[in-house]
């Protein structure tokens, strides 16, 4: 890899985070359309080496009350180990079986210590999650990441 490219890649997710909050990218949503739901805690490790593996878990506060949930997840073309930390709000989320399913995002970055940062999430079922997350561990990223929600059963 080129020096240009390795500078490219560390400075694009820090000018993208410059940017503040974004609805998801390729998406027709005006935020102003978005209706708040809820909130969620999230606590999530990811292990990769090409294709990697990630596991987890949060907590949904949802029409005051709260659900334990669980993340599954797997990534393409990733290498290293991360700790993530989400803080957040849920939208368009009107029943709570339509939390659950499968959350998606692109995602290029590199980790490296500690980091702040911010991400959107949007499932099949329209519901979004806004996170601000805290990383920490070494990991260099360049794919499409899945995560998989479910409620223990």
């Amino acid at each position: 890899m080129k020096p240009g490219s390795l500078l490219a890649l560390i400075a694009l997710p820090l000018a993208m985070a410059a940017c503040g909050p974004q609805p998801p990218s390729g998406s027709d949503i005006d935020p102003a359309d978005l209706q708040p739901s809820g909130t969620v805690e999230i606590d999530q490790r990811t292990a990769a080496l090409v294709v990697g593996g990630s596991g987890g878990t949060g907590v949904l506060y949802y029409q005051g009350q709260s659900y334990p949930f669980e993340i599954g997840g797997v990534g393409f073309g990733g290498i290293g180990y991360t700790e993530l930390q989400a803080t957040g709000e849920v939208y368009n989320l009107y029943a709570l079986e339509d939390f659950e399913g499968t959350y998606g995002q692109a995602r290029i970055g590199l980790t490296a210590g500690t980091g702040e940062g911010q991400q959107w999430l949007q499932n099949t079922s329209g519901v979004y999650l806004e996170l601000r997350t805290q990383t920490s561990g070494l990991a260099l990223n360049a794919g499409l990441d899945g995560m998989i929600v479910s409620f223990p059963d």
